[in-house]
């Protein structure tokens, strides 16, 4: 299994060298896909073998369209094809050329293999703590927030008897679900909660003397943000400004590195596309006619299947409706 596995990524590498070759300007290049990677074999077993290849694959798949590229000079891969050559005697020689999938070598020749794709910058961490502050009054911010820190000790009753106490007080009309400041109330109050859970845990294991304790009762979607890490993060944060604005450094890093790699994404499907547009897809072989006589036009058909016969039909009836007895009629699993 590890062997399929090894060559399976191999043979994925070396597929993904041919996307990358650029040929020269007024070169057609190949759709991506099997015609790219016959050219590219065929262009090295030439090289390799010398004339003579050529010569047997005019003289024995003259008529094959899928080696028109050596038989026809016309063809319009041709040009791409004697490019393929001369890059392969240059030295300039891919895995598929080379015959050797596994090695992936670099189109430069260098001999050594693919390099990874850059990572770039570590991903910054999600905001646990962040909300859009709303344009509001300071008094009203600091009755929110002193509203939504007993909410996240007492829970949601002690909010509903709250609203209901203080139904007619415009100071805290933020408790209605309607108004315009209760999703950031919510914010505040699943934040004083995710804290207070926090503690709890992380003083629940000191008590007992368990270290381990705090990461294995609570853990965030990142393995690594436990309890005991978030206080922690949370205490450095306000002991040292600083980590704060390198954080913030970090993430603007790895925003600029994640819209340059955007655009360079945008830039290829843009050269993919031109590469597409220069296919001449008109220029195409007719391998097989089939003409249609009076016979067939007079000729007593069974009407067609309807899908409601072919749902009730019994097993039985569904093997004589099948056209050969490898290709049965089978019902497909009810998900």
């Amino acid at each position: 299994m590890a062997d399929n596995a090894a060559l399976s990524a191999a043979v994925a590498a070396a597929t993904a060298t041919l996307d990358r070759i650029k040929p020269p300007a007024g070169v057609i290049m190949p759709p991506p896909g099997e015609m790219r990677e016959v050219i590219e074999k065929t262009a090295g077993y030439a090289v390799r073998g010398g004339a003579g290849i050529e010569a047997r694959l005019r003289e024995n798949h003259s008529n094959n369209p899928k080696f028109s590229f050596v038989t026809n000079p016309d063809d319009a891969f041709h040009a791409f094809y004697e490019w393929r050559k001369e890059e392969y005697k240059a030295g300039r020689v891919t895995s598929v050329a080379a015959g050797r999938v596994a090695d992936a070598q670099q189109p430069a020749g260098s001999g050594a293999a693919v390099a990874e794709a850059p990572k770039g910058p570590e991903k910054p961490p999600d905001f646990d703590f962040s909300a859009r502050l709303p344009i509001m009054n300071a008094k009203d911010l600091d009755m929110l927030r002193l509203a939504a820190s007993f909410v996240a000790v007492h829970g949601r009753q002690f909010m509903t008897t709250l609203l209901q106490r203080e139904m007619n007080n415009p100071q805290f009309q933020f408790l209605r679900p309607s108004h315009s400041l209760h999703n950031y109330f919510q914010r505040m109050v699943d934040q004083y909660a995710m804290i207070n859970k926090d503690l709890s845990v992380v003083e629940g294991a000191e008590s007992t003397g368990d270290k381990d304790a705090a990461g294995d009762k609570d853990s965030d979607k990142d393995s690594k943000t436990t309890p005991e890490t978030r206080l922690a993060t949370l205490r450095k944060n306000a002991d040292d400004r600083y980590t704060i604005l390198l954080r913030a450094k970090q993430r603007i890093a790895y925003l600029e590195w994640e819209e340059t790699q955007r655009r360079k994404e945008e830039h290829e499907r843009v050269v993919a596309k031109e590469e597409l547009s220069r296919i001449d897809w008109a220029n195409f072989t007719v391998l097989e006619t089939i003409v249609f006589s009076d016979a067939d036009d007079s000729a007593q058909l069974p009407p067609p299947t309807s899908l409601n016969d072919l749902q009730y039909a019994s097993l039985e009836e569904k093997s004589k409706m099948s056209m050969a007895a490898s290709h049965m009629i089978e019902e497909a699993f009810p998900f």
